[in-house]
């Protein structure tokens, strides 16, 4: 139905609507109207998306109350709002995004911003705290519901599953039965870490709460600064108040999120429950688990013993020769089926089994964290630690396990590709029947069942390829769960090791420990227990009756032995004592016969423990006894051994030649330690291995333990500080060793001393520890004392023998050299006189014993020191996590832990002593023994010092925590003094390892630079040492060897001319001398036949005939030599020749003689004047010029 309509109703509507449209134009808006407005009054134009949050907002948390929460922020209008009230985001971002019409300079637009940024930040987090609290109320407000229903419901165990019929059921079931247990330990392990996380969460929020109480006094402080300060419009300002006023809301958010947090964490009763559930869950899970493994094992055995039982039967029923090969061979299949089904099942347990040893051992850890972590290092925690570090699996065992079975997985690999590839030439049934049919014509074979039998095959090779399928999937996952249960048991087993040594074992000695001492002095010293002793010792005669036998009889055998292999030793030592003996054989019968003496009483006391170590035995101190009697007899040999060792004409006095006065208090401190000492060794470790009473050994054992310590001591002093004791003289030592001499002697004296009072005070098991791995370090060093004493005497005796060989061969080149000379001088006649050759003359081709024993040494002594360190980390490693874990304190004033820095110290000192002794005793063992030169072997050595170097430093930097990033800096400054003040030392260090690299020269090279010449000694990193012919060092900076012109006279091949000048008189037969000059150079051994030498007639000199030799050398090395040696010879062979060197001529001229000289001599002026003047002097003369013999050479 239309109404009708006025034209004065339209006309009426149209006037509204433009009224309010231009209501709606005119309306301001910021965007519109930018405007700088006083910061402390009310925005007036701000836009919100958000609502602005009310005053209860800005209120405290304690006012607001957890159920009144602030309100949602929605959408609404624009609101005035104050500086001095929090904003929310829309109303910030704006604030931000006006700030570049407002005129600020850079400096004051990026504070600004910074501001709002920080402002924003606060606002999004207090969002999510407000979020978050709210969340923590309504699960603490659902808490009771949810423990009510957990209540209600029975708290007994669930009924195991029923178990469905059938094999393929079964798998399925055992399948989703797997993943339930999985699911269930995963929410285990989760509620586990969420007791603990709430656990130190509750300790941590007291904290929290009082700081951020005290940041929002802060806060508050300054607003109101900024509050009672007249109103300003600067815009830097008012960000900074924003910013704050942010912030405070953010730590009342915060505040209120803790104290929820501390409530919500405070109750754990629902969390208890839902563990007990779940735990309940898991144990029935594993039972129904545990009986459809079982249940699916014996279908599975029952089904491969049905299927071998009809194969087999199959078989002895074929008649046909191809029927029978073929139900053989399935009949072994199915054998082969049924072994590994039960191969497979054995696997399938193992693995359940670890299973749940990682999943125990993984809650135990987590649980045993906790407990210490609560209760600290205390008594009850040490106890626990080491009950379960006893309780831990062996890690070696598992790996040792793991890969025996990788072993036989490969051999099931290997079995599984064989079946695949007989499995494939079945795939064509029917052309395998045929094969079949045409090889076996005449005999009487039925189709049908060749085909049954086939398809038969067929199945069981496809069963077993999947079985070997399963097999080898089972037994990698056994691997990785072995794997990780090993890993698992040394991260559990480091944990301990860090803490139990810092855990007292049990309290301090005192009163109360009197009366467990007198039960256990009454235990160990009972007659009845004793008795059973005894008993059980007999007994066990009857149980292993011929390995006792035979054990008593070598006993025996020892014991009879003992006065020869005494005899024995005195006699081999009188003969290695000899200064002539240089064999080394006695020395290892002297170790063998001072082992022979040493080994019957700790066998004699180790048989009878072994004896009464038998699994019948119930009595706990039999087995205590047992224990003990083995601990005894390793530490009697260990003392015996030492005591053969320093007997009269044994090893150490004969072969090593330790001093006597040494020897003889070794032996008697070792008498004492073995008739006192062995016996508390042996109260204590008897008191230690029994489970009668734990308070046993804490009590009469600890003192027991205290007793041997201080005698200890007292052995120790009187060996070390008493001022009459020989070691003091022998070990006394000079230089920079000589201050930590005094320090050692001292420490080592109260080593064992710290030990009894750490016993004392109740470090009981850390004292026993430290003490076990003393007698290891001692067993060590006597070890490492024998093998370098053993080392020192094989040097020794080959030095010997070696310098027996080399007297022989100078005696023979003498006699040699002698002989030749007698028969060169029968065969020149009488006229020449022979001359004994000296030794210069031979050719000395000896080793240099002082050179070669002094590597040798050296090598010795960092093999021993080695052995010694490689032995101590071994023994004392299992100590080391227990260090490690007080270093990881931080040292005061430095971002630096302990650890580190001892670490930085081990790293930086084995780098020196790797860089001061590795090239060498790579020079010595091995760069000799290679094809290369003395400067190759010599660059190669310095190469691999700065690379060991390098490397060194490198760890020894990383070890304090430095990576690339850290020393950027640290490159850049070392590039700038590059290129400006090292510049000259840095170009040095480059040339050296050109050098190095390229060998223009090496070590040993003859060398002229500018008018220097000498031989390379050194190539050092900055300069290089030349020696010359006075031995006279030069100091050349390696750039100069690099720029400058230089001269290698052995570069590429040291051979080298010798030229020898001689002059003859006239007259001499020039041919004869070329002869004799020839045959001198074929007489000198260290000439070359090729090239071969030259004799040549030069020229005519004044007074002689001139001739010249041209001879060469292979090296550089015994030049002088050799020109001595063919100077010597030249001249011999001359004379004999009769060839004449002459000397050199003069002719004087004589005018105008002085008066005086013609009165004094009226005869000889009449003869100058008969002679027109002229006087001829030759060969006599006063005025006469004559030259001595030795300088003819060089006029010549």
């Amino acid at each position: 139905m239309r109404l009708p309509v006025s034209r004065h109703s339209r006309w009426c509507f149209v006037l509204c609507s433009g009224c309010l449209a231009l209501a709606l134009v005119s309306r301001p808006t910021r965007a519109q109207v930018p405007s700088v407005l006083n910061p402390l009054r009310p925005d007036e134009t701000a836009p919100a998306t958000e609502s602005a949050p009310s005053a209860d907002a800005a209120s405290t948390p304690e006012q607001q109350g957890a159920t009144s929460p602030p309100a949602a922020e929605t959408t609404e209008e624009p609101v005035e709002v104050s500086l001095l009230e929090p904003m929310i985001k829309d109303q910030l971002q704006a604030r931000s995004d006006r700030l570049d019409g407002l005129g600020l300079d850079q400096e004051q637009l990026d504070e600004a911003r910074a501001n709002y940024a920080q402002a924003l930040n606060f606002r999004s987090k207090y969002k999510a705290l407000r979020d978050q609290t709210k969340a923590w109320a309504k699960e603490v407000e659902a808490r009771p519901e949810q423990i009510e229903a957990l209540r209600s419901k029975p708290t007994s165990q669930p009924k195991p599953e029923e178990l469905p019929d059938g094999l393929e059921k079964l798998d399925q079931a055992v399948l989703q039965l797997e993943q339930d247990v999985n699911s269930l330990r995963q929410q285990r392990e989760a509620k586990e870490t969420e007791k603990n996380r709430r656990t130190n969460r509750l300790t941590e929020i007291p904290k929290q709460i009082a700081d951020a109480q005290t940041e929002l006094r802060n806060i508050d402080e300054e607003i109101n600064k900024y509050a009672a300060a007249p109103p300003t419009s600067d815009e830097v300002e008012a960000s900074k108040l924003v910013a704050l006023v942010s912030h405070r809301q953010m730590l009342q958010a915060l505040i209120e999120n803790l104290k929820q947090e501390q409530i919500y964490c405070s109750d754990t009763e629902l969390l208890r429950l839902e563990a007990d559930k779940i735990k309940r869950d898991l144990t029935a899970k594993e039972e129904s688990l545990e009986r459809a493994r079982k249940e699916r094992n014996r279908l599975q055995q029952v089904e491969a013993d049905r299927q071998a039982a009809e194969a087999a039967r199959v078989a002895e029923a074929a008649r046909a020769p191809a029927i029978k090969a073929i139900a053989e061979r399935n009949a072994k299949l199915t054998a082969r089926s049924k072994e590994l089904t039960a191969q497979l099942n054995d696997l399938n347990d193992e693995l359940a089994r670890r299973d749940a040893q990682v999943a125990a051992l993984k809650q135990q850890f987590s649980s045993t964290r906790d407990r210490v972590e609560n209760l600290g290092l205390t008594v009850s925690a040490g106890k626990l630690l080491l009950r379960q570090r006893k309780a831990l699996p062996h890690p070696a065992e598992l790996r040792r396990s793991a890969s025996a079975r990788a072993a036989e997985d490969d051999k099931a690999q290997f079995e599984l590709y064989e079946l695949q590839d007989e499995r494939d030439h079945l795939d064509d049934i029917d052309a395998r029947v045929a094969s079949i049919l045409a090889g076996a014509r005449g005999q009487r074979i039925n189709e049908v069942e060749i085909r049954r039998l086939l398809e038969d095959q067929q199945k069981y090779l496809d069963d077993l390829t999947d079985d070997y399928l399963t097999y080898s999937n089972t037994s990698n996952q056994l691997g990785v769960t072995e794997e990780a249960l090993a890993t698992l048991a040394e991260d559990y087993d480091e944990y301990v090791a860090e803490r139990v040594l810092w855990i007292r074992s049990s309290s301090a000695l005192g009163p109360k420990d009197v009366r467990p001492a007198i039960a256990a002095a009454q235990w160990s010293l009972s007659p009845q227990n004793w008795r059973d002793s005894g008993v059980e010792l007999w007994m066990a005669f009857g149980r292993r009756p011929l390995q006792a036998a035979l054990a008593s009889l070598a006993i025996l055998g020892l014991f009879a032995l003992q006065s020869r292999a005494r005899r024995r030793l005195r006699e081999i030592g009188a003969v290695a004592e000899k200064r002539t003996c240089a064999e080394f054989m006695p020395s290892l019968r002297a170790l063998a016969y001072t082992l022979e003496i040493a080994l019957p009483w700790p066998a004699l006391i180790w048989f009878i423990g072994w004896l009464l170590d038998q699994p019948e035995v119930q009595s706990d101190f039999v087995r205590s006894l047992a224990g003990a009697t083995g601990v005894v007899a390793r530490c009697l040999l260990v003392l015996e051994v030492i005591r053969a060792l320093c007997r009269g004409n044994g090893l150490a006095d004969a072969h090593f030649e330790w001093p006597d006065s040494c020897l003889s208090q070794v032996r008697r401190h070792v008498r004492w330690l073995t008739m006192v000492g062995l016996p508390l060794v042996l109260w204590v470790a008897g008191l230690e291995l029994q489970e009668t009473e734990p308070l046993y050994s804490s009590s009469l054992g600890r003192v027991c333990f205290i007793a041997l310590m201080l005698l200890l001591v007292y052995r120790l002093y009187r060996m070390l500080m008493v001022r009459t004791s020989p070691f003091r003289s022998v070990l006394q030592t000079e230089g920079w060793w000589e201050p930590i001499e005094h320090l050692w002697r001292p420490l080592t004296v109260l080593l064992p001393l710290a030990l009894a009072i750490l016993a004392a005070v109740g470090y009981y098991y850390s004292a026993q520890q430290a003490a076990m791995r003393l007698v290891q370090t001692l067993v060590l060093m006597v070890v490492v004392l024998v093998v370098g004493g053993l080392t020192r005497r094989w040097l020794l005796t080959n030095r010997r023998a070696l310098a027996r060989e080399q007297a022989k061969q100078r005696r023979a080149q003498l006699a040699a050299a002698a002989a030749a000379a007698a028969a060169a001088a029968e065969g020149e006649g009488a006229t020449s006189t022979p001359s004994t050759p000296s030794v210069a003359e031979l050719v000395d081709e000896t080793v240099d014993l002082a050179a070669l024993s002094e590597q040798t040494q050296k090598l010795i002594r960092t093999s021993l020191a080695a052995l010694a360190i490689g032995g101590m980390y071994l023994i004392w490693r299992e100590l080391l996590p227990a260090v490690a874990y007080w270093g990881k304190e931080t040292i005061p004033g430095f971002e630096l832990q302990w650890s580190q820095l001892l670490a930085f110290v081990i790293v930086s000192a084995v780098t020196y002593v790797a860089v001061r002794d590795i090239p060498a005793l790579l020079e010595l063992a091995i760069l000799q023994r290679l094809p290369l030169d003395s400067g190759s072997r010599y660059a190669l050595a310095t190469i691999i010092r700065y690379i060991i170097a390098g490397v060194g430093l490198s760890m020894a930097y990383a070890s304090l925590g430095f990576t690339g990033d850290n020393i950027q800096w640290l490159v850049a400054a070392m590039g700038v003094g590059l290129g400006f003040g090292l510049q000259e030392i840095f170009a040095n260090f480059v040339s050296g390892i050109i050098l190095l690299f390229e060998r223009p020269i090496r070590v040993g090279d003859i060398i002229t630079l500018g008018e220097k010449t000498g031989a390379v000694s050194r190539i050092r990193m900055r300069a290089t040492t030349i020696v010359d012919w006075d031995r006279k060092e030069y100091i050349v900076p390696n750039k100069d060897l690099m720029t400058e012109r230089l001269l290698n006279w052995t570069l590429s091949d040291q051979t080298n001319r010798v030229v020898i000048n001689v002059g003859v008189a006239y007259g001499s037969d020039t041919d004869r001398a070329c002869e004799l000059l020839l045959e001198s150079a074929r007489d000198v051994p260290a000439i070359l036949e090729d090239p071969k030498p030259l004799a040549t007639f030069e020229g005519f000199g004044d007074s002689s005939l001139n001739l010249t030799l041209r001879a060469y050398l292979p090296s550089l090395e015994n030049r002088l030599a050799t020109i001595h040696a063919l100077h010597t010879t030249i001249d011999r062979k001359f004379r004999a020749g009769g060839i004449e060197i002459p000397f050199p001529q003069r002719d004087l001229n004589l005018r105008n003689l002085p008066a005086e000289w013609i009165a004094a001599n009226p005869a000889r002026s009449a003869a100058a004047a008969d002679a027109n003047g002229h006087a001829s002097n030759g060969h006599s003369g006063d005025a006469a010029e004559q030259k001595s013999p030795e300088n003819v050479g060089q006029d010549s």
